[in-house]
């Protein structure tokens, strides 16, 4: 590892462990707990075609390292999808959903260590 790949692995533990929390990742028959996931936001602007509506959107975006998506049948790295959802400790359940992009995630940084999973707080039927 270089000095900047330890940085930012230093960078990401002290992250987790000030603002880290457990979350669980379901998409269909696949459950992957992670034990430090952070919570975040993004804003993204949309413009109707007309240009006549604008439209603020904010996300519950969820910093989870790429080394802990891993499916515990195939030990396989696994890339979020939407469709997905993220439920935290409290039970809230959060949908991953696309954004700029339609895979529903970016990276969070330049060496690719983490995703940016965007998602949306799911309504309550009552």
């Amino acid at each position: 590892m270089s000095l900047i790949d330890d940085a930012l692995s230093l960078h990401a533990d002290v992250l987790e462990g000030a603002a880290g929390e457990a979350v669980t990742y379901q998409f269909g028959d696949l459950t992957i707990a992670i034990e430090q996931a952070v919570r975040g936001q993004s804003r993204f602007d949309a413009v109707q075609s007309d240009g006549d509506v604008y439209t603020e959107v904010r996300t519950v975006d969820w910093i989870v390292r790429r080394a802990l998506m891993i499916d515990p049948d195939t030990e396989e790295t696994v890339e979020p999808s939407v469709g997905a959802t993220i439920t935290d400790v409290g039970g809230a359940v959060y949908d991953v959903i696309p954004s700029l992009n339609p895979t529903g995630w970016r990276w969070s940084d330049a060496r690719r260590v983490s995703y940016r999973i965007h998602t949306t707080l799911r309504q309550s039927a009552s």
